[in-house]
């Protein structure tokens, strides 16, 4: 969905004129943001637009956190699974359990006194947000296939009613 798009959509359930005076602007400006871009149509570049040309520009993350955290929520980047390697399966779900083992023992850690200090709390946000992403990361490459057997490879153990090779057992 492009940009303009979805302000057209948030047009139709918010007032175009309730937003403009609410950022003291004129309605004719804020309508033409859910015009398609130049030369298809008259937009001017919005403000959505404006966003992602400053995260391309800039590629820090902490402007999209910072949005997020304007509208209640937190950034969660994703890991790209055309750059995922070919883990292995037990290490990547290890990765994921260790990672919020560590968590929970910080929360633990951090009420022994019971209270917690503005370093704690800023320490707690960063394991929580590396969790995040490491979980994140895991589901992704679940989704891509990274974790499926190679051709070449053959299970570790025979399943249940098979066996060594992996051909059925027979039933004399």
């Amino acid at each position: 969905m492009h940009s303009y798009e979805l302000l057209q959509a948030i047009f139709e359930q918010h007032s175009a004129k309730a937003i403009a005076a609410h950022l003291n602007l004129s309605v004719p400006r804020v309508y033409q943001w859910a015009e398609a871009p130049e030369p298809a149509g008259s937009g001017s570049a919005n403000p959505l637009d404006r966003i992602a040309g400053l995260l391309a520009a800039t590629r820090d993350d902490r402007i999209a956190s910072w949005i997020c955290q304007h509208a209640g929520g937190v950034f969660v980047k994703n890991a790209n699974p055309e750059t995922l390697s070919q883990d292995y399966l037990l290490q990547a779900a290890d990765e994921v359990i260790k990672q919020f083992a560590d968590m929970l023992c910080l929360v633990s850690t951090t009420v022994v006194d019971r209270q917690i200090t503005a370093e704690e709390a800023v320490e707690l946000r960063g394991k929580w947000q590396h969790i995040q992403s490491v979980t994140e990361t895991y589901i992704r490459k679940c989704e891509a296939g990274v974790f499926r057997p190679k051709a070449e490879e053959k299970p570790s153990r025979p399943r249940s009613g098979q066996d060594d090779k992996g051909k059925p057992r027979s039933r004399n």
